[in-house]
């Protein structure tokens, strides 16, 4: 195609003819409609003798019903005061074809359309009034303008990126056509040259500024500048954290492998304890051990005391009795009584856990000797010990030796 190199002044007059043509077109169609309808009313098809005005236009001007009936209505909705051959000034731009998908429309809803408006963007309206919206995803028009940047995100970032334009150049960038439809939750937009026409479900249509558009839209980017940032110095403090962390990790690690060693050396001790053989075994062992040393109290003598069969001590006899026997069983080594109790109230006083009182001066040295015995005895016990049963044996044992010491003083007392 040949270039045509014109003049700005060439370039206005030929959209003004354009312009001119859609209007005489759309006029005509009112005119067509308005002529359409007084033969219909007045039945003037019958004086060529038709039955119908659908007829009579088949056979004419080769018309079929529908586009009758599309004349008459554009006729009747776009015609001033809806019955004359002139038509409405706000729809002189406007081609047949739009005004014709503009019918079913609500008289409501026609000032969203402009002639900037697609015969598709007319469609998406039309389709928007049947169909329910969803709910919960752009419910006013702070979330409709939001929703519209996420899903331009590049338009958005060439925004941001352009920077300190005024709202005509940011008007420009975002409908450069001179109309752009957007439809999303509860509502439907259409952008214009001069403003903005949005309409809520089953609402009437509402004009909004550019000024307003980018005042909220401005609101919008700083909120999610805000939360972008936030989110990132969150992000920023998890890894420091994660950074200061590693080094004390590293820094337990032999700690950790140190008290490896220790655990596992006493996991066979404790397999050793829950093994009930062996636990049996232990405990017949202290048991038999106890009985024999129960037996002989004299198994093991004062070093003190030179008689190899020191007398046993019997809890039933009297502290008399046991003095007796004490005295026939010391020998040569003990030269009388006094001295001998002197010497254990001694070794009683030393032994300050025992706590026994001066009274206890009238033990006898074979008493003295077997219970020092016992009291050995119980100590080894209670140091072999393996298992809580015979722990609690060599307790007990040395529960029923202070109670014998408990006899033994309080007989001295009396």
């Amino acid at each position: 195609m040949e270039y045509v190199q014109m003049t700005l002044d060439e370039w206005a007059r030929m959209k003004q003819s354009i312009e001119d043509d859609l209007r005489s077109l759309s006029e005509g169609f009112v005119r067509v409609g308005y002529k359409l309808r007084q033969i219909r009313d007045q039945e003037l098809y019958k004086h060529d003798g038709y039955e119908t005005i659908a007829e009579w236009a088949r056979a004419e001007y080769g018309l079929n019903a529908s586009t009758v009936s599309r004349f008459i209505a554009i006729n009747q909705k776009y015609s001033v005061d809806g019955n004359s051959d002139r038509l409405r000034p706000e729809f002189g731009k406007l081609g047949q074809s739009k005004l014709a998908e503009m019918l079913t429309l609500p008289d409501s809803d026609l000032q969203m359309v402009e002639p900037a408006m697609s015969r598709d963007g007319i469609r998406e309206l039309k389709q928007f009034n049947k169909q329910e919206p969803d709910k919960g995803v752009a419910d006013d028009l702070y979330e409709l303008i939001e929703q519209f940047w996420k899903d331009n995100l590049d338009l958005k970032a060439e925004l941001i990126k352009a920077g300190g334009l005024d709202v005509d150049e940011a008007k420009e960038m975002v409908n450069p056509s001179g109309n752009r439809t957007y439809r999303k939750g509860l509502f439907f937009m259409a952008m214009y040259e001069g403003n903005i026409q949005f309409k809520k479900f089953r609402c009437d249509p509402q004009t909004m500024e550019w000024g307003e558009f980018f005042r909220i839209t401005r609101i919008i980017f700083d909120e999610q500048a805000e939360e972008e940032a936030a989110r990132k110095a969150a992000q920023d403090i998890k890894k420091a954290q994660e950074s200061a962390q590693k080094p004390e990790e590293s820094a337990q690690k032999p700690e950790e492998s140190a008290q490896k060693p220790q655990e596992t050396a006493q996991e066979p001790q404790e397999s050793v304890r829950e093994d009930p053989e062996e636990t049996e075994h232990e405990e017949l062992k202290g048991g038999e051990l106890e009985e024999a040393e129960t037996a002989d109290d004299g198994g093991r003598p004062d070093p003190a005391v030179e008689d190899p069969e020191p007398a046993a001590v019997d809890p039933g006899e009297s502290i008399g009795q046991v003095s007796e026997a004490g005295r026939e069983g010391s020998g040569e080594e003990q030269e009388d009584e006094g001295q001998g109790a002197e010497a254990d109230g001694e070794d009683d006083q030393d032994d300050g856990w025992m706590n026994l009182p001066e009274t206890a001066e009238v033990i006898a040295p074979a008493q003295q000797n077997g219970l020092e015995a016992s009291i050995h005895i119980i100590l080894e016990n209670l140091q072999k010990a393996v298992n809580v049963k015979a722990y609690k044996s060599a307790l007990s044992s040395a529960e029923n030796l202070v109670d014998q010491l408990r006899k033994l003083v309080e007989g001295g007392d009396q």
